[in-house]
Parts: C-alpha cells; sequence; structure tokens
C-alpha cells in the first residue's frame, strides 16, 4: 500500500493489536511520519483506537515520545481526546506516570487539569 493512497478504510492494519497507521507512527517515534499521516487523513483520525482502547496519545505518552506528545497536544482536537480511557480505565497521563514519563506527564496536565482517577492496577502497585 503507498502512504499516499491511505485513508481510513486501513485504519486497523495489524491483526494482534489493531493498530492504525498513526499508531504505528507514533510507535516508532517517527513525528515526520505523524505529522504526514494527519496531514494526508485528517485530524479526526487521532480518534481512532485500538483493540485496547489506546489512542495516539496513549502511546505516545507511555513511550515517552514527548516531541510527538507536544505536537499531538497543540492540536485543537486533542482536548477530549487525552481524557479517553483504554480499556482499564488509564488515560494517557495514567499511562506516562505508570511508565515513569515525567516530562509527558507533566505536559498532559499543563494541558488541561485532569482529574486522575486511577485505576485499580496502578494503585495496588503503589501500596504494596
Amino acid at each position: 500500500m503507498n502512504i499516499d493512497n491511505a485513508n481510513a478504510k486501513y485504519t486497523k492494519i495489524t491483526k494482534k493489536e489493531k493498530y492504525s497507521l498513526l499508531h504505528l507512527a507514533v510507535q516508532s517515534g517517527s513525528l515526520d511520519s505523524v505529522q504526514y499521516l494527519l496531514y494526508k487523513m485528517g485530524n479526526s483520525y487521532l480518534k481512532f483506537r485500538s483493540k485496547d482502547g489506546a489512542t495516539v496519545h496513549h502511546l505516545a505518552a507511555a513511550r515517552g515520545h514527548d516531541h510527538i506528545l507536544e505536537y499531538l497536544l497543540a492540536n485543537k482536537n486533542s482536548k477530549l481526546i487525552q481524557r479517553l480511557k483504554d480499556i482499564t480505565g488509564s488515560t494517557p497521563a495514567h499511562d506516562a506516570a505508570e511508565n515513569g514519563k515525567w516530562k509527558g506527564f507533566l505536559n498532559l496536565l499543563k494541558n488541561q487539569s485532569l482529574m486522575l482517577d486511577w485505576p485499580k492496577k496502578i494503585y495496588k502497585r503503589a501500596n504494596k
């Protein structure tokens, strides 16, 4: 598939995780690819979730790709998306904190006042 011809019908390209092209670009840490895909496919692509409910914000935060997270957060559609929870109940801020990615965590907090309702798995880990 030529990336220039990519569109929404190609959103679920991996079988196991059901990652989109944008998820894969974020996971790889390639800001150029993320920018290109959003340019070609539009901002509505930010709302796509993987099989486990993760948005691209979750991946960028969890992997510590701060340069990508900053770019995503600058998007006007990010305010609502950064509040979305995955199937475990985690927001991107939770994922950043759980993985020790403090710059991303603070960036998420700075961009929007988030009420952090910590999932049980993080609470149990913190209180062992």
